[in-house]
């Protein structure tokens, strides 16, 4: 879990970035090896080729360790999903989420728009195709019916 206690990310300078990235793509190797459980600072600390004692600097313990790993994804998640450039001035970045979020429910309505007759053929098939086909024949059979009897 993210403990809500904890600042967001924030890298300093370029050693540490490298550093920190070094660690925290080894970190994330180990734990979709071992898992959270099987993973260890030590097996940590060898993936990413730092020593457990450089681990121990940037990061306090495994959880928040996997907690970093967490916020990062979420982040690079957020950037995909909003079109996130934070040199692009707010309204232009809404305009654009909106725009996007409006295609996709169109699409989504489409989709499901050319699912309905897949979903209707049974219920028109038994229900209201015979009674058309009554309405249209019923005056040809009594037709015939009137020409069979006279």
């Amino acid at each position: 879990m993210v403990a809500a206690s904890h600042p967001p990310l924030h890298l300093i300078g370029d050693e540490d970035s490298s550093k920190r990235r070094q660690i925290l793509d080894g970190a994330k190797k180990v734990f979709m090896d071992l898992g959270f459980d099987g993973a260890s600072m030590g097996e940590i600390a060898r993936s990413a080729g730092v020593s457990k004692g450089t681990l121990y600097v940037y990061f306090a313990d495994k959880n928040r360790l996997f907690e970093a790993i967490v916020e990062e994804e979420m982040l690079d998640q957020q950037k995909v999903a909003f079109n996130f450039e934070p040199e692009r001035d707010v309204a232009t970045t809404l305009r654009e989420f909106s725009e996007d979020m409006r295609s996709k429910r169109m699409l989504l309505a489409e989709k499901k728009a050319n699912e309905l007759p897949v979903k209707m053929v049974i219920p028109l098939a038994l229900g209201i195709f015979p009674v058309i086909l009554m309405i249209v024949l019923l005056p040809v059979i009594l037709k015939l019916l009137r020409l069979i009897g006279s």
